[in-house]
């Protein structure tokens, strides 16, 4: 199962605290210059994409598909 298989947004950027807020214009929006706690792992799962992404591409089998193989002339 790959980071393909899921269909989720990632998690909102925004502290607990600033939910709930009395004026609804302020409702989910973090102050400036103040990193919620959760951006960390927000970062996390970016790079842990890009890793996944990587190693696809990288440590592939190169003899995995036969219809693949089937577009080269490979003679021994």
């Amino acid at each position: 199962m790959s980071f393909i298989s899921f269909d989720l947004d990632l998690p909102v950027d925004c502290d607990d605290e600033y939910w709930d807020h009395t004026d609804p214009e302020k409702r989910f929006k973090q102050p400036p210059k103040k990193p919620s706690s959760v951006t960390s792992f927000i970062l996390y799962i970016k790079l842990q994409k890009i890793l996944a992404f990587s190693l696809r591409t990288i440590v592939s089998d190169p003899l995995g598909d036969a219809h693949e193989l089937s577009d080269f002339d490979i003679k021994k």
